[in-house]
């Protein structure tokens, strides 16, 4: 089962030059040198690549990884072409039951928060007021170095969590 906590340290890194984190990624079950050589769109992999993303999604356990291109993230690249230069790790979606045809996450939320609370509940719970506050989405922009985000808000309760971290 994928650890959220062991998860988050290998955000911001480079998959082209990490070993850790290739090794990590096939232990979750990804096959990186296939998902790299991935063309635009899916396969039969769980895996889905276009303008400077690529998603490794593991829908039976509610979890998806996003990646992107140096080029697509760093505002000194900006007029570099997206889908060129080397991947990096910057987001992990944790899934509600059912939502996108996910399984949900079973693993350990963080801050204690749990799916089928409300915002209000998970917001208690994480401590401080978010960032930002809209219908769709709940922000914490800095949370222990993280950005942490309750989305796809239904009946007051988030159904993906997005933990994330750029460098700008």
């Amino acid at each position: 089962m994928m650890e959220i906590e062991k998860a988050i340290q290998y955000l911001q890194l480079n998959v082209n030059r990490n070993k850790k984190l290739i090794s990590y990624f096939e232990k979750e079950g990804f096959d990186i040198a296939k998902a790299l050589s991935v063309e635009d769109g899916f396969d039969d992999g769980g895996i889905y690549k276009g303008d400077g993303e690529l998603y490794l999604e593991n829908t039976n356990s509610g979890f998806c990884f996003l990646l992107r291109t140096e080029n697509s993230l760093y505002k000194k690249n900006h007029h570099l072409p997206i889908v060129e230069g080397d991947w990096v790790f910057t987001t992990i979606f944790l899934y509600s039951e059912g939502k996108d045809e996910y399984k949900q996450f079973q693993g350990v939320l963080p801050y204690d928060i749990s799916f089928g609370e409300t915002e209000d509940t998970m917001t208690k719970k994480i401590g401080v007021e978010p960032d930002l506050v809209n219908n769709f989405i709940r922000k914490w922009n800095n949370l222990n170095g993280v950005e942490l985000s309750l989305s796809s808000i239904e009946d007051n309760k988030p159904k993906v969590i997005i933990v994330s971290k750029f460098v700008l």
